[in-house]
């Protein structure tokens, strides 16, 4: 759209007209140097190859999936080589297994990348399309040879690759052709689903890390595979090895999507049809992380006081090296006597979420009747242990009134620390849903008077999810807006993100209306969801300006933001 409207702009100015287009690589580049450090970064074992095209096809040809991340980024709306995920189209299972590694509807179809001038060979109306843009019927009884990029209907949406423009991924096809007698590859976007295709060799990195179906990752001249090594069950002398690592990042581990309560406001509903991990796969979970240099953990949202063998979990991670051990929670299962002696030795710090300051809106909000004098035991038991105990509070419509008395209540409750979090409205296969929560306009006044509660009580007192521009200049502060995140490796049932910095801002992205903001550099924002279904005109220039985080208040315990 945007070339065609140049064009159509230079052909009504008298302009002369443009060369064709003959290829899209028009993208960002990387270096060797740049690829190199990104596979560092993330622990993955990797060589460089002698012939980057020959042993990627032969891994395609054996079966394996490949993610392939070469030059420069393809402009326009197809993956055309330079940031592709690739297949061996002769296997009809691969059309199942890319699906499902992308997380896709399972009747979707793959287009493939085929040598130019072969297109007559395979197509009954064949011609030169290099952009992947036109379906065209395959010829008679050739769709079985290649059925995982044949569609239902007997076509396809073909590449046509040319040596000139893009040799790497003509040579890589051609050496296909030469292993299997067939001139064409499974060609799809490099990316997971609800993300932009890769562009960065860390991008790369990261996604390759989050499909875990996927076997190879070709990026540049190296090729990368999933490390066997970290696969294994470590014995002691290899924990020994982990423990004696550095390393200053935090690991965000979920082991379950799974929970004590029933939520109407619940965002992990979105996870509701995965299967929690096992013991082993969080085992090698955790040692991926200390490989990747992280030393602090947290057991994310989703009850893991339910899950079996998290004692025994904990005690591993602390034999590895983790330094620091966080727990999110619900605190109920925390007011049983025996969950407390084998889990609070374990755990440096807890985050429990606390749904209102009376029963009655509690245990309505969670839908569990007796949550809400189980949550307070928890809270109790945890803070009188001496451990570092944040109350996590939801900003609900129902529970609006009750905010600053949450902040009185976890004062008298032995905690120090209170959050208030403003959820992203909850993704469903039928839409967005937000009944649950309050509009940030209405939430804020709320919100501005529970800081204050908890300030005059002693407690420190941040939001999540809040713009500056609801809060007041000494409300500006706190882990949501100082936090590092580029430090925190995100381990969710689902994919795997090497960094939440570009998560965050995908999640929470700047609004137009907060482009002329002075704040707008330090701010957390909100949610994306939440934009979408209401807009930005409750965003605005805070009236105050002249407010600064103070210093040395950067706290490192923090919620996953994620």
């Amino acid at each position: 759209t945007a070339l065609g409207a140049a064009l159509e702009a230079a052909a009504e100015a008298g302009l002369r007209a443009a060369r064709p287009l003959a290829h899209a690589a028009l993208g960002p580049d990387f270096s060797e140097r740049e690829a190199e450090a990104a596979l560092q970064r993330a622990g993955l074992p990797y060589h460089r190859s002698r012939s980057v095209a020959r042993e990627t096809a032969g891994l395609l040809a054996g079966g394996a999936v490949v993610c392939w991340c070469q030059g420069r980024m393809e402009f326009g709306p197809r993956a055309l080589g330079s940031r592709s995920i690739l297949a061996d189209p002769r296997r009809p299972e691969m059309h199942a297994r890319v699906n499902a590694l992308k997380d896709r509807e399972g009747w979707r179809p793959f287009g493939p990348s085929i040598l130019a001038g072969r297109e007559k060979d395979w197509f009954a109306e064949a011609f030169d399309s290099r952009f992947m843009l036109f379906a065209v019927p395959f010829k008679p009884g050739l769709a079985a040879r290649v059925p995982a990029v044949a569609h239902a209907d007997g076509t396809t949406r073909p590449q046509s690759v040319h040596r000139r423009t893009q040799p790497l991924y003509h040579a890589l096809i051609e050496a296909f052709r030469k292993r299997t007698g067939v001139p064409m590859l499974l060609n799809t976007s490099f990316n997971r689903r609800g993300e932009p295709i890769v562009a960065s060799p860390e991008d790369a990195v990261d996604c390759f890390l989050g499909l875990p179906g996927a076997d190879a990752l070709v990026l540049g001249p190296f090729v990368a595979r999933r490390p066997e090594e970290a696969d294994r069950r470590p014995d002691a002398g290899a924990e020994r090895e982990l423990a004696a690592r550095g390393g200053t990042r935090r690991l965000m581990l979920r082991l379950t999507a799974r929970c004590d309560a029933d939520c109407a406001h619940c965002t992990l509903r979105d996870l509701a049809h995965r299967k929690d991990r096992s013991f082993d796969e969080a085992l090698r979970a955790l040692v991926r992380g200390r490989r990747a240099g992280c030393s602090e953990l947290v057991v994310m949202r989703g009850e893991a006081t339910r899950w079996p063998g998290l004692a025994e979990l904990l005690r591993r991670a602390r034999a590895m090296g983790y330094r620091f051990v966080q727990l999110q929670t619900g605190g109920r299962d925390l007011g049983r006597e025996t969950v407390r002696r084998e889990l609070l030795p374990l755990l440096d710090a807890l985050e429990i979420t606390l749904f209102a300051a009376d029963a009655a809106t509690h245990d309505a909000l969670t839908r569990v009747p007796g949550s809400f004098r189980l949550t307070l035991a928890g809270a109790r038991a945890a803070a009188a242990a001496g451990r570092e105990v944040t109350l996590s509070v939801p900003v609900l419509r129902r529970n609006l009134a009750g905010l600053e008395r949450a902040a009185v209540l976890a004062a008298a409750l032995g905690v120090r620390r209170v959050q208030f979090v403003f959820p992203r409205p909850v993704e469903t296969k039928d839409g967005l849903e937000a009944a649950a929560l309050a509009r940030l306009s209405d939430a804020a006044p709320a919100i501005r008077g529970a800081l204050r509660a908890a300030a005059r009580a002693g407690l420190d007192a941040s939001t999540e999810g809040v713009p500056f521009c609801h809060l007041d200049p000494d409300q500006r502060r706190g882990p949501d807006a100082e936090e590092d995140w580029s430090r925190f490796r995100v381990d969710d049932l689902d994919r795997l993100s090497e960094s939440l910095d570009a998560s965050r801002a995908g999640a929470r992205p700047e609004a137009p209306a907060c482009r002329a903001c002075s704040l707008r550099a330090s701010c957390p924002r909100t949610w994306a969801l939440y934009l979408a279904l209401f807009g930005s005109a409750e965003l605005s220039a805070p009236r105050v300006r002249t407010a600064s985080v103070p210093a040395g208040r950067t706290a490192s315990r923090s919620s996953d933001g994620a």
